[in-house]
């Protein structure tokens, strides 16, 4: 992971090769050779085992005194899902979240300087998150949570980081005695650069990395800052991202954070559909593999058909895309879903309002319609296209608005446009009844679809 854990998914499978060539005394060409001089070939005996895993799926167990996979220490009570859960806190134990906690852990706790790197939505944050607020000592560890945009100051980090530390003594400052404070900078590489190629929030930190410390703004005398250290996340170049400059960087210990595979994928979202189903009657439990499949596929096929163009630049999705369709899935009872057919209609629903509503295009929303009934032939066994799709242009519309109160959510299917429309109508009368400014609307059908689709994005959680 020193020098390895830097590569991104495509160079890893090459880096495995070639590691388990040299650890046989098989050093490929031109590593053979050290100065123009051939060695003697030496095999290490007992590396690792001889199997179709990774390099990357091993880590040693001081304990045992061998090499063992990651997932060896995924217990059955880790990947249980508490009934109550909040959906944006679940997190199903991979491969994944145990080797970058783990060596996330063995950083922190020796002081070094830790910066994730990775595409959007493969869980950067959510794994140091998790671990410096639940998997550190609170007796010894304090956290501290800063996030980088495009119009971030230095001066505003400065204060953010300012605020939160206390003063030592005379030009000396820190986090209270006996502690140390971890400080995560998610989305480092966003502060805009200025006119000179640089990044002043990166340059700030920059200074405190060389010097230990920074200048106080007020009374222009160099602040030195104890038992800090600092743990980012980023994405890569592109898209509003900057390059970040090696002399920051050269302070870290860069891990790559790659996507996840399917066989990691799968075992999430497998997790969270039968944890969802627990509630339902069997025929209902049968559908959870086909749903984990079909979603995974749906959001493949987008990855690389649905591809960004100048007109269409806003075709870009990612990991959390996938999860959103789950997400509003969850939303709904089992007292709401009468039989298995309303289900699939809910999973096809989701999957509109994830792609099809960023399509902008008559041919791509009729491509992707046609892409959910191929889906739905090969997965749903014995569903006919024509008991999800409405006849005619009427869409799927779930929501939650007719019937929902302040204590209980109610995520239902309407069949009828007209039930739709009574309730908005009589929102909008509510609305009109009270405001200076009442709002004369017609509330045609599309704008009924549009207005539950915007209620379906305000009532989910971040």
């Amino acid at each position: 992971w020193g020098v390895a854990g830097v590569l991104a998914a495509p160079s890893r499978a090459s880096f495995n090769l070639f590691f388990r060539q040299l650890c046989a005394g098989q050093a490929p060409k031109p590593y053979d050779k050290v100065d123009g001089t051939y060695g003697t070939p030496v095999k290490l005996a007992c590396m690792f085992p001889d199997c179709d895993a990774s390099v990357y799926e091993y880590t040693f167990n001081k304990s045992q005194g061998k090499w063992t996979l990651w997932t060896d220490s995924i217990t059955t009570l880790d990947m249980r899902i508490p009934n109550d859960a909040e959906f944006a806190n679940i997190i199903v134990p991979t491969i994944d979240t145990v080797r970058y906690s783990t060596l996330l852990e063995a950083l922190v706790l020796h002081g070094k300087a830790t910066l994730f790197v990775g595409p959007t939505g493969t869980g950067k944050s959510v794994y140091v998150q998790q671990k410096l607020l639940q998997g550190l000592d609170r007796d010894k560890f304090a956290s501290l949570f800063v996030n980088f945009s495009a119009q971030t100051t230095a001066n505003q980090t400065q204060e953010i980081i300012d605020s939160k530390v206390d003063k030592r003594r005379k030009g000396v400052y820190g986090p209270p005695l006996g502690k140390k404070m971890a400080v995560f900078v998610d989305d480092l590489n966003m502060p805009a650069k200025e006119y000179f190629g640089a990044q002043p929030p990166i340059e700030l930190l920059r200074q405190w990395m060389d010097h230990g410390g920074w200048f106080d703004t007020k009374a222009n005398v160099f602040k030195q800052l104890q038992d800090i250290q600092f743990i980012a996340a980023m994405g890569p170049p592109g898209g509003g991202r900057n390059a970040v400059t090696a002399r920051f960087i050269r302070h870290f210990n860069v891990l790559s954070v790659v996507p996840f595979g399917q066989e990691s994928l799968t075992r999430i979202f497998t997790q969270i559909i039968t944890s969802f189903l627990g509630g339902f009657d069997a025929q209902f439990k049968a559908l959870g593999a086909p749903i984990v499949a079909a979603s995974i596929n749906i959001y493949r096929i987008a990855m690389s058909e649905l591809l960004p163009t100048p007109t269409k630049s806003h075709y870009v999705f990612n990991l959390r895309d996938l999860v959103r369709i789950f997400q509003g899935m969850c939303r709904t009872k089992p007292e709401l879903v009468p039989e298995p057919i309303v289900l699939t209609r809910l999973w096809v629903h989701e999957a509109q309002r994830v792609f099809q509503d960023r399509l902008v295009t008559r041919e791509d929303e009729a491509w992707l319609r046609g892409k959910l009934r191929e889906l739905l032939g090969a997965h749903f066994k014995g569903v006919s296209a024509s008991n999800v799709f409405p006849a005619g242009e009427r869409p799927l519309i779930f929501g939650s608005f007719v019937h929902s109160t302040e204590e209980k959510l109610v995520y239902e299917e309407y069949t009828e446009i007209a039930q739709v429309r009574e309730n908005v109508e009589k929102h909008l009368g509510n609305f009109n009844s009270l405001s200076k400014n009442p709002m004369p609307l017609v509330l045609f059908d599309m704008a009924l679809e549009h207005v539950a689709r915007i209620h379906r994005i305000i009532g989910i959680p971040d």
